[in-house]
């Protein structure tokens, strides 16, 4: 019964270290160019909402 619930417990850690790894690759883009939801274009450069909200 041990070893079971050790096996259940190892699958559990990989899994949820699998969905933040996935989590990780798809966001980090947004994190470091502040999202990508452009709200304005002035004079050729992107406003973000990040941006704004931090205004």
């Amino acid at each position: 019964m041990k070893e079971y619930s050790n096996r259940i417990l190892r699958a559990s850690i990989f899994i949820l270290i699998g969905i933040g790894g996935v989590w990780l690759v798809f966001h980090v883009g947004d994190i470091r160019y502040g999202g990508k939801d452009v709200v304005a274009i002035v004079n050729g450069e992107n406003i973000y909402a990040y941006n704004i909200e931090i205004l």
